[in-house]
């Protein structure tokens, strides 16, 4: 009877690597510092009530939880999945571009605020402009 070694990662699956910089909060509550240190960066935030500040320039932001603060230098795009989310950014990177289809949601570049952030267009997008 031969025996099988089996490795954690390699029965259960195959095992994706996230990009350099990449991130998910699924924590409620916290307050946090990520760092976005290159192309193709995915922060995700799932959890919820987070007060979190985004160092360097992300590629990258979902956000799907409610009631976040997140704070940063720049970001290229934007889903906003969730609710009452508040998004401020120093600068505002070429192309940027922003999806909200929670509700609530604020977004300020600099010190120029959008207001609420505009919901999905019918035709999905919606500028982050």
């Amino acid at each position: 009877m031969k025996t099988m070694l089996c490795l954690p990662l390699l029965c259960a699956g195959v095992a994706v690597a996230q990009p350099q910089g990449s991130a998910t909060v699924a924590d409620s509550g916290r307050i946090l510092t990520l760092e976005c240190s290159g192309p193709n960066d995915v922060i995700t935030v799932r959890g919820s009530n987070n007060y979190i500040t985004l160092s360097g320039a992300c590629e990258h932001l979902v956000v799907y939880g409610n009631g976040n603060t997140i704070n940063g230098t720049a970001v290229q795009k934007v889903w906003l999945k969730g609710n009452n989310n508040l998004l401020s950014f120093w600068q505002e990177l070429p192309s940027a571009y922003l999806n909200n289809t929670g509700n609530g949601n604020r977004y300020t570049v600099g010190s120029v605020s959008t207001g609420t952030a505009a919901p999905q267009s019918a035709a999905g997008q919606t500028s982050g402009k």
